[in-house]
């Protein structure tokens, strides 16, 4: 925890910041942007297009599958969702884009997300669960900053 606390500590947000040199963000700080995203099926996945850089995310669900392990390492990582009811729930892994959020949190390409997505009276509720082998405690708790 203490490295972690030492890379926010050092991260530049004029130097550091991938965003500035217009490179789209990554998983997971690419959901907590405040632009719009539209969620589309395309085939038997769900695209994720958002505003901000026009950046595109695609969740691969059913038959659509591929082994993970066979799939290339991206900022976005390899998404598979599935419907538990009403929810679509997310999990992502192959994931190298190097910050958990904006300000300089790291995450290693052994990040694991998981998200819950569910829409109830017009209003789409988000749940991110991040398994980041960096960390032994819980960041918020730290004071590490990782609002998205």
């Amino acid at each position: 925890m203490e490295s972690a606390k030492i890379a926010v500590s050092n991260f530049d947000n004029i130097l550091d910041n991938p965003l500035l040199e217009c490179v789209p963000p990554g998983m997971p700080s690419l959901m907590g942007n405040p632009y719009p995203m539209q969620f589309i099926q395309v085939g038997g996945n769900i695209e994720i297009i958002f505003e901000e850089f026009d950046a595109k995310r695609t969740i691969v669900m059913g038959e659509n599958v591929i082994a993970p392990e066979d799939m290339p390492f991206s900022h976005t990582g390899y998404s598979i969702g599935e419907w538990q009811d009403s929810t679509l729930v997310v999990k992502t892994d192959r994931i190298n884009w190097p910050y958990l959020n904006r300000v300089g949190v790291p995450q290693s390409e052994n990040v694991k997300l998981t998200e819950y997505f569910n829409a109830t009276d017009d209003v789409l509720h988000y749940k991110l669960v991040v398994d980041c082998l960096l960390y032994t405690s819980d960041a918020a708790d730290e004071g590490l900053g990782v609002d998205l």
